[in-house]
């Protein structure tokens, strides 16, 4: 259902859906919230919404779905923070939630993820040092935010650009 031209509110029956593995919204003019039942998709392994007008929170009910491996809800709306419950969600590989009005801090516990991206919001606070422990992380982009302070020490960290860091208020140079 992704780059067509769907618009209006995602149904709040999507939640019923209870096999549905994997949904991909990108792409539209999908506008208002993610209803909260999105969270009983327990099957869910891909979730992308990318590149449309949805606002609100990025839904807590998300950590319910412990299957998640891709998120992807970048390019949107979203205001507040980036809810703690996504630490909950061991499986994902990929957290998209870049280009958004995402503000307050990064949450302390990621899991297992290989590529994040948090760039073109305004985040405050430092990166958190239990950024170090990801030993999976391929690729990371902070960029455009109000972070402050080092970047842990990560070797994922060493081999990035610097534009991955770009306006970050601290230092670029991993462990420093």
């Amino acid at each position: 259902m992704y780059q067509n031209r769907f618009s209006g509110s995602i149904p709040p029956g999507v939640g019923k859906l209870g096999n549905l593995r994997r949904l991909r919204l990108s792409d539209n003019y999908f506008s208002g919230k993610i209803p909260p039942d999105i969270g009983n998709l327990t099957q869910l392994i891909a979730f992308n919404i990318s590149s449309n007008w949805v606002s609100g929170d990025v839904p807590r009910d998300l950590g319910n779905c412990m299957g998640l491996q891709r998120l992807d809800v970048s390019r949107n709306q979203f205001t507040g923070s980036v809810p703690e419950e996504i630490s909950k969600l061991v499986d994902v590989e990929l957290l998209k939630l870049s280009d958004n009005r995402l503000t307050e801090e990064i949450p302390r516990k990621l899991q297992l993820l290989e590529s994040l991206y948090l760039n073109d919001n305004q985040l405050v606070g430092d990166v958190p040092a239990s950024f170090s422990e990801l030993i999976s992380l391929l690729f990371c982009n902070l960029s455009n935010n109000n972070l402050v302070g080092p970047v842990p020490n990560n070797p994922a960290f060493l081999r990035m650009d610097s534009t991955n860091f770009a306006g970050y208020n601290g230092s670029c140079k991993s462990g420093s």
